[in-house]
Order: structure tokens, then C-alpha cells, then sequence
């Protein structure tokens, strides 16, 4: 920690218990020192519990669960001092196991996991994103090879569609080298509108502040963010999770005007003569079409050369570019045809996992395309994407290990104080059915109950009585004893049938009734088990 800095408090308590527990268990024990491991072990767990941050939790919880109490039943069967010894029952550590699980399970729920704090320590991931709020586009970079998982969301009401954009930044200010937001002070966001679909968002390893959505946003919870523009921002830290409400009705929010700087105006000409004429959706689609079949979609690393103007010089020179060169070209030429557009920044969504039922949104998904302004059949601001062969990135991948991961991230990283009071809200809802509905099968349980219990006194609990065993293994040898006689007449048996016998089953017999009759601490079981071994491997004469 000295070294290190408080990083690594967390990491380095956590080895100091498992070093605590490891030399607890290889030292000699008695049951004080048995219940102090078992101490050491729930103490590791419950911090575990509350601050860990990875699903190796579990392979953790099943180290103190079971290896270490199945170790310690291993080692104290070869306890140091064998004449004070008494092995513990198996099922003793089976019971520490259970109040393992089940008192950490009830503390999870109890304690609120302390999220924030983890994030304030920088206990988490390094964060990763794709995704670049404004286009610059010299010395622009490949992001295609990063897989890392960015976002996971789950459409939680209305028709989820098979993809869909996620906007991070809207770009309205054009310059010779890209497009980046308008500089407008903050306000507050205003909620409106009817609600329509429903989403929960979960951002991962994504460092960026934007508020991402799809189509148009209308609500959100938590809602302490602010705007800036035609942007949303988070005004502390970026939420576990966060809900947000939208509409797929088209925003109508006029258009300023665009003024194109000199370096692009030839680029805004060419755009006008490709556009032609008609209304601004065929022209937007006349030039997106153009892109599409004259130039290349790379993820090279792009060299614009000195003097030149990145935009005109992917359009007419290089031809090939990224989603950036794309939606920057369209833009400019839109703007030369009198068509008002603007540069959306963001995900665009297209990976499914059928097994948790949400969407993947990976860094390499980072993307940009372009909104226009239509005037007909109604006002607003409409979506086109000039980048090839986006359209048919769709794909349903059913992943069950990041389904789990999802979950665990959902339900025990996300894990906080708002969910237990749903969840003890739910609990007060539900338990009058509940308790009215286990209540009819009250009798069905008695019966089981009896039922299993009868099973273990004619089963389980049917063992042969040590000298029973005793008398079967002389069978074995063709010496048959009766049971109705007395130990005294079964050594004159003995005795006569097999004399080099008759010493060993003597001090058996002693032992045997002093257990039995004169209550002595004696290990008959071991005695017995020692005594047919014998029987077994002496000849008889």
C-alpha cells in the first residue's frame, strides 16, 4: 500500500486473510482452531461479498466452501495426537458450507454495495471506448480490431428492432478538418412528452460523460444531467445503469443555417451537382449513393497529406475512409446542395444475445452517419447513413457466458441500495398470495416430510450393529454363531472351532462390552473394523 497507493488496499487485505487462513490450516488444530479458520473463511467471503468486482468471486466461494472444509476434515482424520481424537461427521462441514452461502446470500442483500466508491478508488477496469464526441480528421485511427464490450441494454418495453443508432454527440459546426459541437452554455433538461419505449442501459468499460439513446429521448432516471446544446452530459459520474424513455416520432426543431468554410465550398459545388434536384430525401440519397459506389470503407490508418483538406481530399483523391470520412463528406455536400445536416456521433447497434435477451454495443461499433432536414411528408430531422454495407451487420450470437457475466454485473456489481428496496417492496407485495398459496400445500409437505423420514429410518439409518458384523464375518470363515446365545458360549465357540482365534475375539469381546455396557470411551468402530480385518486374513486351523 506504501508503494503502491490505495489501489491497492482492497488486493492486499485480501491476501492478508487468505495468508491468515492458509497457515491456520496447515498448523495443529483443535476445534478452537477449526471454528477460527471457519471465521477466517467467512470473513473472506463476506469481503469478497461486498467489494468484489469479478466473477472469480465464485470460484473463491467454492474454495471456502468446500476445498477448505474438506481439507481440514482430511487433515484432522490424521490428527497429531490420535488417542484424544473424535472424527468429526461429514456432515458437520456440509453445515458450515450452507451457513456459508446462506449468510453471505443474506448479507449481500442486506449491505449495499458501495459502487461509486470502488470507481472513486479506481478499483475498476481501465475505461475503454470507441467513441469520439467530434470528427477530426487528421490523424484518424483504427478501432476496429477493439471487441471490448462498451454497453449492454435491454429493451424493456415497445417493439425492440433488430438495430438501431445510438447517439452519444450531434455536430453542428462544420470546419476544414471535421465537425464539432456548437459551445452553448448548460441548462437544465426538460422532461416531456409521451413516454413510448423503454430501455435500461448499462455502461461498461466506456469513459465518455455523454448521455447515449436511441431516436429521441424524452426521460431518463437517474436525471442529474445537464445539456449543452443539442447535447446530454452527465453531470457527476456515469451511472451503473440508467433508464431512459423514448419516442420514434421525428424531431422538428428548425435548422440553423450552415455556412460552408472556403476550404469545402468546392466539395459543397460538387455536392449541389450530384444532389440535383427534387425534394432534400432524394437528394441526400442521390449523394449517399454516390459515396457508396465510388469510394472504400477502411479501417486503415488515414495520412492526410500536408496543405490538403482531409474531407475534399477522401472525396475526390484517397476514396477511402472510415464511417468519419463518410458522414463528414455527406454533410458538406448536403450543406452545398441547401440541405441542412448535421453529424450524429455514437453505436450503432446491431449484436443481439438471445440467451440474457439484451444488446451488445463493442467498441469497434463506434460509428457516425449523418441527419438531414426534410421538408416533406413531415418537418424534421431524418437519419441516412453513407458508410457501405452498415445495413447488414446484424447479428444474433446466443453467448451464455456473457449472459452470466451480464448478470453478474447487473445483479452484483449494480447491486444497490435502490434495487433492495424493490426488492423489498416486492417481497411486501407479493407474500399475502404467496404465504395463501404455500399454504395449500401444507399437507402435501407433512406427507413428503414423513415420507423422507421413514425412508431414512428403514434406509439410512439401517446399519448392522458392530457385533453383528462381527458374527457375518465368521459365517464367512463356515463358523456359524447364534445370535440367541450368549458372548460367553460364542468364546467357548470359538474356542473349540478355531483356537488361534479365540485370544484376539477375547479382547475384542472386552472391549466391546465395556463400550456397550460400562459406556467407556472407546473407538468400537475402529476396534471392529480391525477385528474383521483380521478375521479376513487369518487362516483358519
Amino acid at each position: 500500500i506504501w508503494l503502491y497507493g490505495k489501489e491497492t488496499i482492497f488486493p492486499s487485505l485480501r491476501d492478508l486473510i487468505v495468508i491468515l487462513a492458509c497457515s491456520r490450516l496447515v498448523l495443529k488444530k483443535g476445534p478452537r482452531q477449526i471454528y477460527q479458520i471457519v471465521g477466517i473463511g467467512l470473513a473472506e467471503i463476506l469481503f469478497a461479498t461486498i467489494l468484489t468486482i469479478s466473477p472469480l468471486f465464485l470460484v473463491e466461494l467454492s474454495l471456502m466452501v468446500f476445498i477448505i472444509p474438506a481439507t481440514l476434515y482430511s487433515l484432522d482424520s490424521l490428527n497429531y495426537d490420535i488417542n484424544n481424537y473424535q472424527r468429526t461427521k461429514i456432515i458437520h462441514w456440509i453445515f458450515i458450507g450452507i451457513s456459508i452461502v446462506a449468510t453471505s446470500g443474506v448479507l449481500f442483500y442486506i449491505i449495499p454495495r458501495p459502487y461509486e466508491s470502488l470507481l472513486d478508488l479506481h478499483i475498476s477496469r481501465q475505461k475503454k471506448t470507441g467513441f469520439s464526441e467530434e470528427i477530426n480528421l487528421e490523424g484518424s485511427y483504427s478501432i476496429a480490431e477493439d471487441t471490448s464490450t462498451v454497453m449492454r441494454m435491454v429493451w424493456e418495453k415497445g417493439n425492440p428492432p433488430k438495430s438501431f443508432y445510438l447517439s452519444g454527440a450531434r455536430l453542428t459546426r462544420i470546419t476544414p478538418q471535421g465537425f464539432t459541437k456548437e459551445s452553448i452554455s448548460s441548462r437544465d433538461f426538460i422532461q416531456g412528452f409521451r413516454q413510448k419505449d423503454k430501455l435500461s442501459i448499462y455502461p461498461g468499460d466506456i469513459g465518455a460523460k455523454n448521455v447515449f439513446f436511441p431516436f429521441r429521448l424524452i426521460d431518463i432516471s437517474p436525471d442529474y444531467i445537464k445539456t449543452e446544446g443539442l447535447n446530454y452530459y452527465w453531470k457527476e459520474i456515469v451511472p451503473p445503469v440508467y433508464e431512459i424513455w423514448i419516442t420514434r416520432s421525428i424531431e422538428k426543431s428548425p435548422p440553423k443555417n450552415i455556412i460552408l468554410p472556403e476550404e469545402l465550398k468546392d466539395l459543397g459545388s460538387f455536392g449541389k451537382t450530384i444532389a440535383g434536384s427534387g425534394s432534400n430525401e432524394q437528394k441526400a440519397k442521390r449523394i449517399s449513393d454516390y459515396l457508396k459506389s465510388t469510394c472504400a470503407y477502411t479501417t486503415e490508418t488515414v495520412n492526410v497529406p500536408e496543405n490538403k483538406s482531409p474531407i475534399p481530399w477522401f472525396v475526390f483523391e484517397r476514396k477511402k475512409g472510415s464511417c468519419e470520412h463518410f458522414a463528414s463528406a455527406l454533410g458538406v455536400m448536403l450543406c452545398g446542395a441547401g440541405v441542412p445536416a448535421r453529424i450524429v456521433t455514437g453505436f450503432y447497434v446491431h449484436e443481439y444475445n438471445p440467451n440474457g435477451k439484451y444488446y451488445i454495443a463493442r467498441a469497434r461499433d463506434a460509428h457516425a452517419w449523418v441527419e438531414y432536414w426534410n421538408d416533406t411528408p413531415v418537418k424534421g430531422w431524418y437519419s441516412i447513413d453513407p458508410t457501405p454495407n452498415v445495413s447488414d451487420m446484424y447479428i444474433s450470437r446466443q453467448n451464455i457466458f456473457d449472459a452470466f457475466r451480464f448478470k453478474w454485473i447487473r445483479w452484483v456489481i449494480h447491486y444497490s441500495l435502490q434495487d433492495q428496496i424493490a426488492f423489498a417492496g416486492q417481497v411486501k407485495m407479493t407474500a399475502p398470495n404467496l404465504i395463501k398459496d404455500t399454504a395449500k400445500f401444507i399437507p402435501l409437505a407433512g406427507f413428503c416430510l414423513i415420507a423422507v423420514y421413514g425412508v431414512y429410518l428403514l434406509i439410512l439409518r439401517r446399519k448392522t450393529p458392530v457385533y453383528y458384523q462381527v458374527l457375518k464375518t465368521f459365517v464367512k470363515k463356515g463358523i456359524h454363531l447364534d445370535k440367541k446365545q450368549t458372548h460367553e458360549q460364542h468364546l467357548v465357540n470359538i474356542e473349540r472351532l478355531w483356537p488361534s482365534m479365540a485370544l484376539y475375539f477375547r479382547d475384542y469381546l472386552q472391549d466391546y462390552l465395556s463400550w456397550r455396557f460400562g459406556k467407556c470411551d472407546i473407538d468400537i468402530n475402529l476396534k471392529t473394523k480391525n477385528f474383521i480385518e483380521l478375521i479376513k486374513t487369518t487362516k483358519r486351523s
